[in-house]
């Protein structure tokens, strides 16, 4: 089976926009709530949740809390978006594992 690039950004879309299963909360209400108050770590999580990934390095991890702290107050849902799809991108291509010497 064969899927466009525009079908997988489709799939991504819809995955973070799914619901947490303890809250039902929207993990992008999650991640946008966790944003305004400062804590980029429930964010990455909220957008790791999303992706179901449960198992990255620790530099993959705090890549993602990185990219969202920096974010600027008031994103819009669709840039957040668009940062955690090139987080993504980076995380299964394996540019932010770590590296040996």
């Amino acid at each position: 089976m064969k899927i466009t690039k525009r079908q997988l950004l489709n799939i991504i879309k819809e995955s973070i926009d799914g619901a947490g299963v303890r809250t039902g909360e929207s993990f992008l209400d999650i991640v946008v709530n966790s944003l305004a108050n400062g804590d980029p770590q429930t964010a990455a999580n909220a957008v790791m949740d999303s992706y179901m990934i449960d198992d990255v390095w620790p530099e993959e991890e705090e890549a993602l809390v990185d990219v969202l702290g920096s974010l600027p107050y008031g994103i819009s849902s669709e840039e957040i978006e668009n940062t955690a799809d090139t987080w993504l991108d980076n995380y299964r291509t394996g540019k932010l594992r770590p590296t040996r010497i």
